[in-house]
């Protein structure tokens, strides 16, 4: 039978890959292998170990953070083994295959969206040596180097998807990503997930999974769930069932990572989360913005003040560790109104405050409507917005400068204390502004 090698390049070593091993398990008794590498390693020891496997076809998942290092890595080996099927996958090629095709001629077939169903149907044809032109939800090159784009298929229903962690060999010190749902209830302008359908796992299932993963002491399990507190009182009784579990497991440290919408959260979850023990529960909350126009353009309308009064009470709750998040250059925001959100949030106490910048995403509403809000961003992955027609670029490069000072006096607690200090007489936005100030001015 043919070999297929699926290819990760994650972010950083700690980073594991969730798709690899939901597509080796998808492909259950195919001869498929797997192979993680990072960004940071160099693209010629990856072509080298990749062409020294000799498998008959190479996939590769691809996101913002990965496609140039991808394309360079699957260019080589397509060069160095002709006869060898390059596959694509994941969010960065889901939403523009044709043209990717077009200008990259050694990719021979793109899957789209949701990766288990039609790379099984892919891998049973080509491991046997039969055509896999009826690959679902795929762009596949054709004989006469023309492109086929194949129907959709129906994504598998989560409940059907099985569990892929039995093994934990290879995870040791390292991040394990895992999904209790898919989809979203929002329609964030900015995100992949706002014209998706949101399904579930088994609340019961999730549980038990969970257990298992703290049963095992992992050092950090990070939910990629886009809005994991959806429902509430779904999320409610996973939390209390963690609870009891910590102490069930006394001796386990692991973390529990989960991005959650504050303006879900109930005064019983909350309630819930004053019990549990410190350094078990990890939460990421995405303010993004406190100004109104900005939020109804990117399609969040919820209560600014319910959002920050919550994401307040999660704070001072000590056995949490707290990140918030805002992202600069979103539609009608002005420098004057986020330096207003900035000082929002950071009043609110958090243990991290992420500063980070629109990345306008292929197959994002916001891509669609970026001329719309003079939105100007890169040709090239990540998309980061260069300016908007309320943020001048210059302003975003102040914004870069202050976001790096967040990170090495806030974020990394160089000067906590300090700052408390600063900040009690002048605004937290002026403090940091008037230190990158500082810092252009002395060169």
């Amino acid at each position: 039978m043919k070999t297929i090698l699926l290819c990760a390049l994650g972010a950083r070593w700690s980073h594991s890959s969730l798709a690899l091993p939901c597509l080796i398990k998808a492909a259950a008794g195919l001869p498929v292998r797997a192979a993680e590498y990072n960004i940071n390693d160099s693209p010629d020891e990856v072509i080298e170990r990749v062409v020294s496997a000799e498998p008959e076809a190479v996939g590769f998942s691809c996101y913002i953070w990965n496609i140039g290092f991808v394309l360079t890595v699957a260019s080589a080996v397509k060069k160095l083994r002709p006869g060898c099927t390059i596959l694509l996958g994941g969010p960065e090629v889901s939403f523009d295959a044709p043209e990717l095709m077009k200008r990259h001629r050694f990719i021979d077939i793109i899957v789209r969206g949701p990766g288990e169903a039609p790379f099984r149907r892919f891998a049973e044809a080509f491991c046997n040596g039969e055509p896999f032109d009826d690959t679902p939800s795929a762009c596949i090159r054709t004989p006469d180097g023309g492109i086929k784009e194949t129907p959709d298929a129906a994504p598998m229903p989560m409940e059907q998807l099985p569990f892929v962690y039995d093994d934990l060999s290879g995870y040791a010190d390292r991040i394990i990503y895992y999904e209790t749902s898919r989809g979203c209830p929002f329609r964030c302008a900015y995100c992949l997930s706002a014209r998706t359908v949101t399904d579930f796992l088994p609340e019961e299932r999730a549980v038990q999974e969970l257990e298992y993963f703290m049963r095992h002491d992992v050092r950090q399990v990070k939910l990629v769930d886009r809005t994991f507190n959806y429902p509430d009182d779904r999320a409610r009784r996973i939390f209390a069932a963690l609870i009891a579990l910590k102490q069930k497991y006394p001796q386990s440290h692991t973390n529990f990572h989960f991005e959650i919408s504050a303006s879900l959260l109930s005064d019983e979850t909350l309630a819930v989360l004053a019990d549990a023990p410190p350094g078990l529960i990890q939460f990421e909350v995405g303010i993004q913005s406190t100004h109104g126009e900005t939020l109804r353009a990117v399609g969040r309308g919820h209560s600014t003040q319910a959002v920050l009064e919550k994401t307040a009470r999660l704070c001072r709750m000590k056995n949490l560790h707290v990140h918030v998040d805002l992202i600069a250059g979103l539609p009608m925001e002005t420098p004057e109104s986020f330096a207003q959100s900035f000082n929002d949030a950071y009043r609110l106490g958090a243990d991290r405050l992420q500063l980070g910048f629109l990345k306008v995403l292929k197959g994002s509403p916001l891509r669609e409507d970026a001329e719309r809000y003079g939105i100007v961003y890169s040709d090239d992955a990540p998309y980061e917005v260069l300016q908007t027609s309320t943020m001048p670029y210059a302003a975003l490069r102040r914004l870069h400068r202050i976001a790096a000072l967040l990170d090495m006096l806030y974020n990394d607690r160089a000067a906590v204390k300090t700052l408390e200090l600063l900040t009690l007489r002048t605004a937290p936005y002026d403090v940091f502004d008037g230190f990158a100030g500082f810092l252009v001015q002395r060169g």
